[in-house]
């Protein structure tokens, strides 16, 4: 049986193929691994034929229809492909203004699993919802930050909430959005992704540069970069 607890994955029995992803827990007498594993673990025991009950995941079934017409530009197109044909993991770099957030709606369309989407500030959380709310009308959409603490099947956090609030959140949402992925590497929001359960992650940013050098933990948390173009390329 494959269960969740405080961030991490459990299993009192391991099967030789995954062991290599789990420790000893000597304390609770279980052996744990961090959720992020989880993708890989269930992939690697289906794939050798183990037999395991999952009550780890908590993910919802979500069905989003856009409330308008929508007709995203070519580098849009392109860029949710090369994301979908990477298994739904990895990294979307595009210059401010080139339509990022549109992008996340295409995946979230195409993805239909509880959500949380990770922003850096207060002013993005409510453009975000503002957004959202104006694609899928029908959603139930709800903030953590700022004074609110809901519990949706798409959420809107800031960083710094749900970096607080990693436990509780980690097993609810089967896609995660991290808008201005750069910031996500630092020891204290990390733990989101690290605790994660989500099988589906995209990152979207304008620029990787971080002045830590952790530019590659951004790759180990969320997936590669799937697609980049700077302006000079979508200006021709």
């Amino acid at each position: 049986m494959l269960r969740y607890d405080r961030g991490t994955l459990v299993m009192r029995e391991v099967p030789e193929v995954v062991q290599h992803l789990f420790t000893w827990d000597a304390r609770s007498q279980v052996f744990r691994a961090r959720g992020q594993a989880y993708r890989e673990v269930c992939e690697l025991l289906r794939g050798h034929l183990v037999g395991y009950k999952d009550e780890a995941a908590s993910f919802q079934k979500l069905e989003l229809v856009f409330g308008r017409e929508v007709t995203p530009y070519l580098h849009q197109q392109e860029s949710l492909s090369a994301w979908k044909q990477a298994n739904r993991q990895g990294v979307v770099v595009l210059p401010t203004g080139a339509g990022k957030t549109l992008v996340a709606q295409l995946a979230m369309r195409d993805t239909p699993r509880s959500t949380l989407i990770c922003v850096p500030t207060l002013d993005l959380l409510q453009q975000w919802y503002s957004g959202l709310l104006s694609a899928f009308p029908d959603a139930n959409i709800g903030l953590l930050g700022g004074g609110s603490h809901d519990e949706t099947p798409v959420l809107i956090s800031t960083y710094d909430s749900a970096a607080i609030h990693a436990e509780e959140l980690a097993n609810r949402y089967g896609l995660i959005i991290f808008d201005e992925a750069h910031h996500l590497p630092s020891d204290f929001t990390r733990v989101i992704a690290e605790m994660s359960l989500a099988p589906y992650r995209l990152g979207l940013t304008a620029t990787l540069v971080r002045e830590d050098g952790r530019e590659s933990d951004v790759f180990a948390l969320i997936g590669p970069k799937r697609y980049d173009r700077p302006w000079k390329t979508l200006e021709q």
